[in-house]
């Protein structure tokens, strides 16, 4: 998949010769050292939890860098029912429980620079539009469309198999990489929890402080040997069709062209 040159909104120290791992990490001041290659056609990571944890107020976050554009590729997603996805127009989607659907105004397509993906669902508000949040490297997104009804469950923190790259279905795999992958249980976050000013007029990954809830997890990608480790505890993912070679040293504040 083709990388693109750095994003100068990012912290980026430009590199040459691609995302080879004989290069230089990151600073171990960074909180991101690593990232996971999805290679758009089979690699995934899945999840099935034991129980529900709050299926009305939660957060997901993630850093991506988009390889493939004009396509429909999940980045999280519960039982096919509630997914993050990008569309065939890259826009960002966000379906819950089947029925609500939201998209931002905003197009993504840029190949080369990594963003930062936040998104917030608290159904308990009583404004609709407080109750599913998305930005994207630290900017609210406009959304249009059918925001879920006060108080509503969806699937995500449901007892069933959330996946990262592709809907459970089978289909809609992501081509790309990702990075600092966190999901909250409990709590509407916002972007600062995860992301904070690189001086340069953009944003750098920053370390979660706060606590995870039952089935929080945050995915590093830094162990070759175990790709789905949970660092915050032991909601661990098994990676399918991933090897030790997809995990990268391309990481938000060390892009590669």
């Amino acid at each position: 998949m083709g990388i693109g040159s750095a994003n100068p909104l990012l912290l980026a120290s430009a590199a040459s010769g691609g995302d080879s791992g004989g290069s230089t990490p990151p600073p171990s001041s960074d909180p991101v050292t690593r990232s996971l290659r999805l290679d758009g056609s089979s690699s995934r990571l899945s999840k099935t939890f034991s129980s529900a944890g709050n299926r009305k107020t939660y957060t997901f976050s993630c850093w991506i860098k988009k390889a493939e554009q004009g396509e429909n590729s999940s980045i999280f997603d519960s039982g096919g029912n509630d997914q993050l996805r990008f569309t065939s127009s890259d826009v960002l989607r966000f379906v819950f429980n089947n029925s609500n659907q939201l998209e931002t105004a905003a197009k993504f397509r840029d190949p080369s620079g990594w963003m930062s993906i936040v998104l917030a669902v608290d159904t308990t508000q009583s404004t609709s539009t407080d109750r599913v949040k998305i930005w994207v490297n630290g900017t609210l997104q406009t959304l249009t469309g059918s925001y879920p009804s006060q108080d509503a469950t969806g699937n995500i923190n449901n007892a069933a198999t959330h996946e990262i790259g592709r809907l459970a279905s089978g289909s809609y795999y992501y081509g790309g990489y990702i990075a600092d992958a966190y999901f909250i249980d409990g709590e509407a976050k916002s972007p600062t929890d995860f992301i904070e000013s690189n001086n340069y007029g953009g944003y750098k990954p920053k370390a979660y402080t706060g606590s995870f809830g039952t089935n929080g997890f945050h995915l590093k990608f830094d162990d070759s040997s175990d790709i789905g480790a949970d660092d915050a505890g032991s909601n661990d993912f098994t990676a399918t069709n991933l090897s030790s070679h997809d995990v990268m040293l391309d990481t938000p504040t060390k892009n590669y062209a």
